[in-house]
């Protein structure tokens, strides 16, 4: 099953900022990612992942690096699927 996406942005509440949520899901996990209420330059929570018992809360730092990393990841297991593919073709 190809993963399904939800994404919106829920209004400002009171003190709290605007906040984007996003939710993945397949037939086998869900993840929810969001960023924090509260926008501040020194706050160090920016952004929270959850996938079942699992959470963390994180920084922009090092939500960027994440997303450039899981990126990376991906791309690297498909180029070894396509070499795989090729060497099995020849």
């Amino acid at each position: 099953m190809k993963p399904a996406v939800d994404s919106w942005i829920a209004p400002p509440e009171g003190p709290v900022v605007s906040r984007r949520h996003a939710c993945i899901s397949t037939d086998t996990y869900k993840i929810g990612i969001e960023t924090s209420g509260t926008a501040l330059p020194h706050w160090p929570i920016a952004v929270s992942i959850c996938c079942g018992p699992f959470s963390m809360s994180i920084s922009v730092d090092v939500a960027r690096i994440l997303a450039q990393q899981f990126a990376a990841a991906a791309d690297h297991y498909d180029a070894q699927v396509a070499a795989m593919a090729t060497k099995a073709a020849a």
